[in-house]
């Protein structure tokens, strides 16, 4: 997973500490996506985080089947709020029903996380946008 990670310039740091959230997609034998969630229990929310598909099969549905999970992994787990970080898959992830929203938007929790800090400080520069679902049961 880190090295489908590693090519897409997603970040690592962490990763281990959220494993059980994650899933991946396998096609003969190789790997060929993944995608998990960090969560903040008490705002309810979660971070969407390291969205990866191997790039031959971008568009075939593989990302939407990975982030369906997710979105039903959080709801499981009593989040209402997911928020992500993207570089250039914002029109992914608004297909789906993501919307931009500025790092004033996340909650508390996810602010003290690494990929926060390192987003506010350095998000503008790298082309960092930020974006966010309610995933709520009765959305």
């Amino acid at each position: 997973m880190k090295a489908l990670l590693d090519t897409h310039h997603l970040p690592t740091v962490e990763l281990e500490d959220w494993l059980e959230h994650f899933v991946v997609a396998y096609r003969g034998g190789r790997l060929i996506g993944c995608g998990g969630l960090e969560l903040y229990a008490e705002d309810s929310a979660g971070l969407v985080r390291s969205m990866a598909v191997e790039s031959d099969l971008h568009g075939t549905g593989v990302g939407s089947e990975i982030l369906e999970w997710v979105e039903a992994h959080a709801r499981e787990l009593g989040v209402r709020h997911l928020l992500l970080f993207t570089v250039d898959a914002a029109p992914f992830y608004e297909r789906l029903g993501y919307d931009l929203v500025s790092l004033d938007a996340f909650p508390p929790s996810a602010q003290r996380s690494w990929q926060y800090r390192v987003v506010r400080e350095r998000g503008e520069e790298w082309g960092v946008i930020a974006m966010a679902k309610d995933v709520s049961a009765s959305s």
